[in-house]
């Protein structure tokens, strides 16, 4: 399987990779925790797991990410407490209508307000589980909202044009009901759905600390008075060279 950069920084070809090839994962890993050792490096395209290989592939937005990733960590990152080695793998370009949508703002996390009071993480998940594979989801209990992260980009997108704006699914009902008898303000209200960043969830995880180095490091935030909707892209997208091959990409 193709390594990583030899003597250091100077394999400088497969630096424009934008892919991760990862190895000898520990048993069971869930995707919140291989996202949380390395998306604060950058935003993620997308993650894939094969537990029965133990093996992980993560396609990062930006190969510059991915090289700061390699770079600032030595090729290795804890997990579960262990040392796990980093390999450049190799993706296929971003598709031009993903590019596009990424440009404009979309992430592989999404943010949602007016969830209804007292709805559970199980109905959270029924709720966004059918566009695809969570990384994880967690309820803001006291806004009335919810984050839900996938396992990439698409998957989001895909959850955002299905229930932005419309009525509370069916496994919110009973939570809904309850809302809507005891007069809480503003029951009833559709879901509202906005891109959010996964990378500032992975920095909040690691208490807030910034990567051993983040020079040119980037956040997805909103633009100011760009309401629901995108924000702005940035740097260089592509496909890399050498290495094992990646899902998703």
């Amino acid at each position: 399987l193709g390594g990583g950069l030899p003597g250091g920084l100077g394999g400088l070809p497969l630096s424009h990779s934008r892919a991760v090839f990862i190895s000898m994962l520990p048993p069971n890993i869930s995707y919140e925790e291989l996202c949380s050792a390395v998306g604060e490096y950058g935003p993620l395209e997308s993650v894939k797991i094969i537990p029965d290989k133990r093996h992980g592939f993560v396609n990062f937005v930006d190969p510059a990410d991915a090289l700061q990733l390699m770079a600032s960590t030595g090729q290795q990152v804890p997990l579960r407490g262990k040392p796990t080695l980093l390999q450049w793998g190799k993706a296929r370009p971003v598709p031009n209508d993903l590019l596009q949508a990424i440009r404009t703002g979309a992430t592989r996390s999404i943010y949602v307000c007016n969830v209804p009071e007292g709805a559970s993480e199980a109905a959270l998940t029924a709720v966004f589980s059918p566009y695809g594979e969570l990384e994880s989801v967690r309820m803001v209990p006291k806004k009335r909202a919810a984050f839900a992260n996938y396992t990439c980009v698409a998957s989001a997108i895909q959850a955002r044009e299905r229930l932005h704006g419309r009525a509370r699914p069916a496994p919110f009902a009973e939570a809904a009901a309850a809302e809507a008898a005891s007069g809480v303000p503003g029951s009833g209200k559709p879901l509202l759905i906005n891109f959010t960043s996964s990378q500032q969830n992975c920095m909040r995880a690691r208490n807030g600390r910034p990567p051993p180095w983040h020079g040119g490091a980037y956040f997805e935030r909103p633009a100011k008075g760009r309401g629901w909707g995108g924000g702005r892209g940035r740097g260089f997208f592509g496909g890399g060279r050498g290495g094992p091959s990646s899902y998703g990409g």
